[in-house]
């Protein structure tokens, strides 16, 4: 699709809103899946949210969203589509030693269910309305987590799209984000894990990199 096709007389939307944990603090067993719930509310002057992938690009969002560049500033001439993620800075002990997402003693998923941003084909928010959103579960890897006090940071979620300059080079922008924003106890979601056993939910998990993980998923 061409970028004039964009294109748009109507001032730009702005969609703002706050993210924040529905359960920041609390205990977990050894063994136990541990679901990341977040509340979004939209900001009383904020535009309304809508989505719809199952529609043609750009998917029932707001066309005036939509980035006429890319992250390193190349004007868009086309769209591939549109995806959307999930995404937490890896300043955590979930996942690894500080610094690193790779190994550590849980992995990510991102299963099919009720309030699942990443597996929400369509929805809308009005602005100052509020939606409950499951970002991620996570599991213990090999089924058991060593005791301890784990801590997770800065986790968000939104739409992006991708495409290619007029050079045929590939781009790709975010469309909209949401995230805590902050790096430290202030807004970080933390379980004390016991050895106490119980029974295990049993979720499939993904995806891993350096200083930020993002799970896509394609329209």
């Amino acid at each position: 699709m061409a970028l004039a096709a964009l294109c748009s007389t109507q001032a730009q939307a702005a969609l703002v809103g706050s993210l924040e944990f529905l359960e920041p603090d609390g205990t977990a067993a050894a063994n136990e899946a541990i679901e990341v719930w977040v509340r979004l509310t939209l900001d009383p002057a904020s535009d309304d949210l809508t989505w719809d992938l199952n529609q043609n690009f750009p998917y029932g969002v707001d066309p005036t969203l939509i980035p006429d560049t890319g992250f390193g500033g190349e004007a868009f001439e086309s769209y591939y589509g549109a995806y959307s993620f999930v995404a937490f800075s890896c300043n955590d002990t979930f996942l690894s030693t500080p610094g690193s997402c790779s190994g550590g003693p849980y992995t990510t998923s991102y299963p099919s269910g009720p309030g699942l941003w990443f597996d929400q084909d369509s929805g809308s928010l009005a602005a100052g309305a509020s939606m409950d959103i499951l970002l991620t579960v996570l599991v213990p890897d090999g089924g058991v987590a060593p005791d301890g006090t784990y801590t997770l940071f800065n986790i968000g979620f939104g739409m992006g799209v991708d495409g290619e300059d007029a050079n045929g080079n590939y781009l790709d922008a975010d469309i909209f984000s949401f995230s805590t924003d902050c790096g430290d106890e202030s807004c970080a979601f933390t379980r004390t894990i016991s050895a106490v056993p119980l029974p295990a939910a049993a979720w499939l998990f993904s995806s891993a990199l350096f200083g930020l993980v993002v799970a896509r998923r394609r329209s």
